[in-house]
């Protein structure tokens, strides 16, 4: 079995900024485990444990829903914490797209090809989000959440051109990324 995932990654302008702020954040002493910077993405299709006979027709699937969809821009927006400030668990900085409906829209393509090749659909409405950190407990959280919800992400726009098949190896020190297929956008009009 292969543990997978879809992700958008980011280019390193937003990494680097996404950085510095987690820096500031660290600074209170949270129990909260941030994400390393090289593994800041936004998951377009959590796969979960497929069988390893599974990921040509998964990439199959991908690269069609590529090749209807031409790149287009997105950009960081705001902070928020899942499920909610009151029981905080993840942190996480959204993403948007400068046009309307162009992220959402690969997002359904790839969930529709992918459950027409028989897996499963996800059951949440798509949230376009970073991971930052995750709460471990309440320690020092609350004047840290404080900053958190204040944060304002640079929002220059990016080019978004491609997204990643990736398999994720769970470790005690994180989870370890490999990419198994890059598929490139058509190119933007």
């Amino acid at each position: 079995m292969v543990r997978s995932f879809l992700a958008i990654d980011l280019p390193d302008r937003q990494k680097n900024t996404i950085s510095q702020a987690v820096e500031t954040w660290r600074r209170y002493r949270a129990a909260v485990r941030w994400t390393a910077v090289s593994r800041l993405h936004l998951t377009l299709k959590f796969l979960g444990d497929v069988p390893e006979t599974a990921i040509g027709e998964i990439a199959e699937a991908c690269r069609q829903a590529a090749s209807r969809h031409r790149a287009f821009e997105l950009k960081l927006t705001v902070t928020g914490i899942f499920p909610s400030l009151k029981r905080p668990r993840i942190l996480w900085v959204g993403l948007g797209p400068v046009q309307e409906g162009a992220l959402h829209g690969l997002q359904q393509e790839i969930e529709q090809m992918l459950e027409d090749a028989g897996f499963p659909r996800e059951k949440k409405p798509f949230s376009p989000h970073i991971t930052v950190g995750r709460v471990k407990s309440g320690k020092n959280l609350r004047p840290l959440i404080e900053e958190f919800m204040r944060y304002e992400p640079d929002p220059a726009p990016f080019s978004m051109d491609s997204f990643t098949l990736y398999s994720s190896t769970l470790t005690p020190r994180g989870p370890i990324y490999r990419e198994l297929e890059r598929f490139v956008l058509a190119e933007k009009s």
